[in-house]
């Protein structure tokens, strides 16, 4: 039997986990319907990537509702790939290799197990 604080630990990662197998830009679609409800903007949202994270380029992630970049982690497996001229935001954890395309940027932070290698990216780390 869980304690009542496990199992609201439990719950919370249950709520806000989004396990994705493959590429992610299928597992996008329609997300933003999913968790459509009012967020405070300290929620920690956590995708789960079972395969490569790909994003094309001159593409952009919005955070909306006060979500915050330092609260948006991506656990991708494999190799992460972001486009030129491209805006990320959040905290990439890469269990490979993180590859950011010329003039790029992220709002976060980029830590792989492997390289990360940025061609003229801006890096700006959330306080």
């Amino acid at each position: 039997m869980l304690t009542p604080v496990a199992h609201a630990l439990v719950a919370f990662f249950v709520l806000f986990m989004y396990a994705m197998l493959g590429h992610a830009d299928q597992a996008f679609a329609g997300l933003a319907g999913r968790g459509a409800r009012q967020r405070a903007a300290t929620d920690v949202w956590i995708f789960k990537v079972a395969g490569t994270l790909d994003m094309a380029a001159a593409k952009n992630v919005i955070l909306s509702g006060g979500a915050l970049p330092q609260n948006i982690f991506w656990q991708v497996s494999g190799v992460v790939t972001i486009g030129a001229n491209t805006r990320f935001k959040g905290i990439i954890l890469g269990q490979t290799i993180i590859n950011f395309g010329n003039l790029a940027s992220i709002d976060g932070r980029l830590l792989a197990q492997s390289a990360v290698v940025l061609d003229a990216t801006t890096v700006t780390v959330p306080q």
